[in-house]
């Protein structure tokens, strides 16, 4: 994808993303070692997480609850036998307990770590170059837990007025719901900085150094959604949700050239999502929240089993919002982050500072 007078003014190239591409690896190869990277932080994530899961479903789960009620076993019974077997994974998933996703959440913090290590150790690199910038961070960081907040409680507002949501009332005030809802905001804070070194710090910025800033930020938004492919309750609205999540993430952090406002975006939208309002978080179980806020009439506008993600009511809320940081004016390009020799180490570290 070529840059144009357009797409350099909404798509702009910020320090972090380098100079003008360079001829190398096409973008598929980027993705494929994003790839790579994800895959071998999901070993230590499946060893953290998986004896929890697998304890909690052998527990709960009743084989003989799926099997349908009929004497011969035929296609009509393995037709029912799958629709049972789906209803009651549905249902445990739907049902997980609580400590069980805030482990999850926490492991997370293997995909962070993995990002680091392929970009700093393996690739010479610099934090600067995935957005890791000590100037202005508490700052950034503030204004996107504003930010992310007000943009999610304003799809739930129009959810409410559509009447596809219906507030049900306020969770009972206790020191377990308390300790929960603190836990489960490190834990978010954990998971939506991983998802965004994943997807943006990495995988945007090695495109971008080969390819146009147009073609990175559409590639790590389809890779972004394609890692929530397979969630409970996904469908094609969610799907363009979460691609649509992508481009104003990557838009984010091109215009403030840091990692930390959307990475405070995506920790306090999922933490407002679930639990300030009691919605469920891309297709994931319900968690400890301060409101009830239940599904009421058309999916297309509540998103379903998908939680409001899947709805009409996001992707109104995320197109303003890729509007709004479309117009907005750049930071000035001071240096190249993807410089990866080793006279930029200083300069790189004196501009973190």
């Amino acid at each position: 994808m070529k840059e144009n007078a357009f797409t350099t003014r909404v798509f702009p190239r910020p320090p972090l993303l380098g100079e003008p591409p360079k001829k190398g690896f096409i973008w598929i190869l980027e993705v494929l070692i994003a790839l790579l990277v994800y895959y071998a932080a999901s070993i230590p994530i499946s060893v953290m997480t998986s004896p929890f899961i697998a304890v909690y479903t052998i527990k709960n789960f009743d084989p003989r609850a799926v099997m349908p009620d009929i004497e011969k076993f035929d296609l009509n019974g393995i037709a029912e036998y799958v629709k049972n077997l789906y209803e009651a994974v549905k249902t445990l998933l739907e049902n997980i307990p609580a400590w069980i996703t805030l482990i999850t959440l926490f492991s997370f913090a293997f995909i962070t770590l993995a990002v680091i290590i392929y970009r700093v150790k393996i690739r010479k690199g610099t934090l600067y170059s995935l957005g890791v910038k000590k100037a202005g961070a508490v700052k950034n960081y503030a204004a996107g837990l504003l930010i992310g907040f007000i943009l999610f409680s304003a799809a739930v507002g129009m959810g409410l007025l559509t009447k596809g949501l219906e507030f049900t009332g306020f969770a009972g005030f206790s020191i377990s719901n308390t300790v929960y809802l603190f836990l489960f905001l490190l834990g978010y804070f954990v998971q939506g900085m991983a998802e965004e070194m994943l997807c943006r710090g990495l995988l945007m910025t090695s495109i971008s150094r080969r390819h146009s800033v147009l073609c990175a930020v559409i590639v790590n938004s389809v890779f972004f959604a394609l890692l929530h492919i397979v969630n409970p309750g996904i469908s094609l609205l969610a799907f363009i949700n979460l691609f649509l999540f992508g481009v104003f993430a990557s838009l984010v952090m091109i215009k403030t050239d840091n990692i930390w406002m959307v990475s405070a975006i995506h920790t306090v939208w999922n933490f407002t999502q679930g639990n300030v309002f009691g919605i469920k978080v891309s297709g994931s179980a319900y968690v400890p929240s301060v409101m009830k806020v239940v599904s009421s009439g058309s999916k297309f506008i509540n998103g379903g089993d998908f939680g409001l993600e899947g709805g009409i009511c996001v992707t109104i809320v995320l197109l303003i919002g890729i509007v709004i940081f479309a117009l907005i004016k750049p930071k000035e390009k001071e240096l190249s982050a993807f410089d990866f020799s080793s006279n930029l180490s200083k300069t790189s570290s004196d501009n973190t500072k």
